[in-house]
């Protein structure tokens, strides 16, 4: 909507951290200090640093199931390389470590099934596999996708 957003190159707001003081500044906020005087000509001990919006991730990564599997059969994927659906339309930061944890043990038992499972049977197609045969399968999907739920 107009007058709801800042143009690429116009509006801005401003940041100002002058009531901290040099010294505070320089101590606690260092790059801060580093980024304003590097990239808008700005010291923050005098004057107020100039924002705009922007963004800092993408949604998306490789598309995985419930169990962390990608469309390639075997290929599992977790953390920020992955697109697992659980924060629908907005990856919440501070959960990410949690979820590291908890889809990373996810996918490490389901590859250690896989192997265990897999035994003579792959090694044996794996042998006999000509190089037209070496690239991986896309395998249609087994298990249902996390539904995406719409946030922001």
């Amino acid at each position: 909507r107009c007058g709801r957003g800042a143009a690429p190159r116009g509006d801005v707001v401003h940041l100002d951290l002058r009531h901290l003081g040099e010294k505070k500044l320089h101590e606690r906020l260092p790059f801060i200090c580093e980024l304003a005087k590097a990239y808008v000509g700005v010291d923050p001990v005098k004057e107020p640093i100039p924002v705009r919006p922007t963004a800092h991730y993408t949604m998306g990564g490789i598309e995985t199931d419930q169990n962390c599997e990608s469309r390639v059969k075997g290929l599992f994927a977790v953390g920020e390389c992955s697109s697992v659906g659980l924060h629908g339309a907005n990856r919440l930061g501070s959960n990410s470590l949690a979820e590291l944890v908890v889809f990373g043990r996810l996918a490490g038992e389901q590859a250690m099934e896989r192997a265990a499972t897999a035994g003579a049977a792959n090694s044996a197609a794996l042998a006999t596999a000509g190089a037209a045969n070496s690239a991986p399968q896309i395998a249609p999907r087994s298990t249902p996708r996390l539904p995406i739920l719409n946030s922001v």
